[in-house]
């Protein structure tokens, strides 16, 4: 009998531990950048434009800083004229294990690789960054 109650109270603490983690990740506060190793992602990021209505042109690179905003706003890192854009639609932000995106709240979402962004993401070499109809490949 003390050996279920034991295994009881155990299971207990461990839903309990699950339940904190999960509400911890939906707040904010633990993310997938803490779950990655450190200091693999030190290099130089860039973005090429493949396609969009104009502004960016095709083949135009931008070098990504700690923290680059991509948006229609003129006070964006990055300026997209594009109608589908918000005006602060995403940002990338460069950690110790890479870099990662993120969707500002725009009302038309930030897809990689032709999915949905529901949350912040880690950029691997040769991913495809949509933002409404401007498509940007990521340059590791």
């Amino acid at each position: 009998m003390a050996f279920m109650w034991l295994l009881a109270r155990v299971a207990l603490a461990g839903l309990i531990c699950l339940f904190l983690y999960r509400a911890a990740r939906a707040a904010g506060l633990v993310t997938e950048r803490d779950r990655l190793p450190r200091g693999r992602g030190r290099g130089r990021g860039e973005l090429e434009v493949e396609a969009g209505p104009g502004v960016p042109s095709r083949g135009e690179r931008f070098s990504l800083g700690p923290v680059t905003v991509l948006g229609r706003s003129p006070e964006s890192d990055i300026v997209i004229l594009d109608p589908y854009v918000s005006a602060k639609h995403a940002e990338i932000v460069r950690a110790d294990s890479g870099f990662f995106v993120h969707d500002l709240g725009s009302a038309n979402g930030t897809y990689v690789n032709g999915r949905r962004l529901s949350r912040e993401r880690i950029l691997r070499k040769g991913d495809r960054l949509e933002l409404g109809d401007t498509v940007f490949r990521f340059r590791g």
